[in-house]
This record gives structure tokens, sequence and C-alpha cells, in this order.
């Protein structure tokens, strides 16, 4: 069953992923000047998706430790972070 522990986590990581992608498309807006879409990916990607894949793997990190954790609630948070 979906306890509050996974509700919140699954929240949390709804908002990363919403955070992750606004980064992305807000680039992608910015290159107005571009030829084509796909070069307006290209741009995009290559401007903000390394700072965005930097932030996913230190969010998954810094997650992977909570496994450690005597806390069920920090434990289980952790534990949904890290697999996804």
């Amino acid at each position: 069953t979906l306890g509050p522990i996974e509700a919140i986590s699954i929240s949390t990581l709804v908002g990363l992923a919403v955070d992750y992608v606004l980064h992305i498309a807000e680039c992608y807006n910015r290159e107005q000047n571009a030829p084509s879409r796909l070069a307006r990916v290209r741009i995009a990607l290559g401007e903000m998706g390394l700072s965005v894949v930097c932030g996913a793997i230190t969010t998954i990190a810094a997650s992977a430790v909570l496994l450690l954790c005597q806390l069920q609630i920090f434990a289980k948070f952790g534990l949904i972070v890290s697999a996804n």
C-alpha cells in the first residue's frame, strides 16, 4: 500500500523531474535563432544537459546515504529516490 512516506517521496520526485525538465525547456526556448528544432535541442542539451545530469547524480548519491539510516522514514525515502 501507499503510505505517507511513499506519497511524500513520490511528490518530491515529481518536483525534481519537473525542475530538471524546466531547465532544459527554458534553454530550448531561449534559442529562437537556431535553424531547426533539432539544432535547438542540441544547443539546449549542450548548455544545460551536463548540469541536469550532475544534479541528478548528486541527488541519487545523497539519497543513497539515507539507506544507511536507522529511521525508517529516511531509509524508505532514500530507497525510493535512489531507485528512481
